[in-house]
């Protein structure tokens, strides 16, 4: 499929493909934190393969789905499983992923019924007790940016309004947290703040006519503050009337 071919063919910098390792490392690590078994992952949206390439080692089990199949392509040379399709729904099978990730994912719904449809199909594939996760900007500190740094962005998110998804999804909420790209903290927060106000016009002298301008915006935003919810999957007798 041709979706999102000019977003794949825009590689990142170099400090941006770090900054994608690093952030698959941290998100693997916050998973880490909550998922009692780390044996199989099912991911929709791979992108270019960072959080793929850092579970794939550990795990038994990796599967993806991607509407781009030089994306899917991407995560077989690594030793994956990949579907070629849109979602909602998803190619896998109910309770059949220790952990369901979506990573910039759930934004690119066209409206909330598909985001909360996205959200169940998540809690479906995982297994009783698994986790599902989402990462995705907050509208509320990205601002105009959310709407113009990918002309597919169609669903708001905040974490807010992701918390209310979860809730209405049937999920147990482990953490939802505030990350900035690969960063947490106070310095990161003012970091990403500053990126939201940062002229586009001092693009090349910021970056000494080094970083094209189309690259250097997909980093800054990249840093712009963005939520990471963690929850869990109940297990049947939690979610049986009475349980």
């Amino acid at each position: 499929m041709a979706f999102y071919d000019q977003l794949y063919a825009c590689s990142p910098t170099r400090l941006g493909q770090k900054m994608n390792v690093r952030m698959a490392q941290m998100h693997w690590g916050e998973i880490c934190r909550f998922a009692q078994d780390r044996s199989s992952v099912a991911e929709i949206g791979p992108g270019t393969g960072e959080f793929a390439a850092t579970c794939l080692p550990i795990v038994q089990r990796y599967q993806a789905v991607d509407a781009n199949e030089h994306v899917c392509r991407v995560i077989r040379e690594l030793g994956g499983t990949a579907v070629c399709s849109f979602v909602p729904p998803l190619p896998f099978a109910s309770d059949s992923a220790a952990i369901v990730y979506a990573s910039s994912v759930i934004e690119h719904m066209p409206d909330p019924g598909k985001a909360l449809h996205l959200l169940e199909e998540m809690k479906r594939v995982a297994q009783p007790n698994g986790v599902v996760v989402v990462y995705a900007p907050d509208i509320l500190a990205c601002g105009q940016h959310f709407w113009n740094s990918e002309y597919s962005h169609a669903f708001p998110t905040s974490r807010r309004r992701l918390l209310q998804m979860a809730a209405d999804a049937g999920l147990v909420v482990l953490c939802a947290e505030y990350c900035y790209g690969p960063f947490c903290g106070p310095v990161a927060a003012a970091v990403g703040a500053a990126m939201r106000f940062f002229p586009d016009g001092l693009a090349s002298v910021a970056t000494l006519g080094l970083i094209e301008q189309e690259r250097f915006y997909k980093t800054r935003t990249a840093l712009m503050r963005s939520i990471l919810l963690i929850a869990r999957k109940p297990s049947p007798v939690e979610g049986a009337p009475g349980g």
